[in-house]
């Protein structure tokens, strides 16, 4: 009656305190597959109450007491401090001679300063003004290649440090000009005032006098280098067709697939991710993770990997998986979670 009511809202509460009973496979469902897919085409296989009883001593889930153990004060985090003393050298000198030229006008910190120095070493076939006026006419067939031009896109200034080199500028040319002078600055005004800035300032000036110059460089990246993207792409493209048929036509994945979705249907079983007929492969990379109970050092790919030499057929496949699959382009991830398997 109402006594036995009030206990099983109460078993159903503490279970849902104290988690799941079993460590979880935190998978993405997918929804039923075509007919012509992997997972429409997995074998049976044959698991006794053995084999489900190993596994759910093997992965019982211990939350509580491992979070206990692995518990990290915040009293012993170490946190990396940087002296902001001697980071940046002064704007100018010291002493100044009466009869010594003045000092040329900086506003970029010294870092800053020599990566656009590092960018301007590698065009010093051009002058600057011709770097500006390529960039700004698109014409930069035999003076810049995609490398360069995304160097100089990443140098580009923009927001406040382009609000405050445009102001430089025009502290620069109001100190050039002739007193009195007044209407737009001529052109050697402007190449008197910018001979008063240091290198990568007045570099930096005149890339910014080029209208709309970060999407002109962007486009002369894409247009140097848009017959090797093609190309990549095609092999790319190639490269993963080949990969689906020898998935396709692979029974050894098929083996080991069905394995991995009888073992998480089993540890996810009583929540929303049990009962999947096909899950995303991406938490393949995750199982080495998983962690027995009972032994830290046996991780869910190895109980997995356990079930299928469990019988001959599976160490069948097992043997044959890196012939069906040896021209995959699955990448070092891959390659890592595919020798682990084997």
């Amino acid at each position: 009656g109402l006594g036995a009511a009030v206990l099983a809202v109460g078993a159903a509460s503490a279970m849902r305190t104290a988690g799941p009973l079993l460590k979880q496979l935190h998978w993405r469902k997918l929804a039923d597959q075509p007919g012509h897919s992997v997972w429409a085409q997995l074998p049976e296989l044959e698991w006794g109450d053995d084999a489900r009883a190993s596994l759910r001593t093997a992965f019982a889930n211990r939350r509580a007491a491992d979070a206990a153990g692995t518990t990290t004060p915040s009293s012993s985090r170490r946190v990396s401090r940087v002296p902001w003393s001697g980071m940046f050298e002064p704007a100018t000198p010291g002493g100044i001679e009466p009869d010594s030229p003045p000092p040329l006008l900086q506003l970029l910190e010294l870092r800053r300063a020599n990566n656009i120095n590092i960018v301007r070493a590698q065009l010093r076939h051009l002058r600057t003004a011709d770097v500006a006026a390529a960039v700004s006419s698109m014409d930069v067939d035999d003076c810049l290649t995609g490398d360069q031009a995304l160097q100089l896109l990443a140098v580009l200034p923009a927001g406040d440090e382009a609000t405050a080199l445009r102001a430089l500028e025009t502290e620069a040319i109001v100190g050039a000009r002739y007193p009195g002078a007044k209407g737009e600055p001529t052109a050697d005004e402007r190449a008197a005032a910018r001979a008063r800035m240091r290198d990568a300032e007045r570099f930096s000036c005149e890339l910014l006098c080029v209208p709309c110059g970060a999407r002109k460089l962007a486009l002369i990246a894409l247009r140097r280098s848009l017959p090797q993207v093609v190309s990549a792409t095609a092999a790319t493209l190639g490269a993963l067709a080949d990969a689906a048929r020898e998935a396709l036509c692979s029974h050894s994945l098929r083996v080991l697939l069905a394995t991995f979705l009888r073992v998480g249907n089993v540890l996810n079983s009583g929540t929303v991710r049990g009962g999947a007929h096909a899950f995303d492969l991406r938490v393949l990379l995750t199982c080495d993770a998983i962690k027995s109970s009972s032994d830290r050092t046996h991780s869910l790919m190895d109980h997995v990997v356990g079930f299928v030499r469990g019988s001959e057929a599976g160490a069948a496949a097992l043997r044959a998986l890196p012939a069906e699959l040896g021209g995959l382009p699955v990448g070092d991830e891959g390659s890592d979670a595919l020798s682990s398997v084997v």
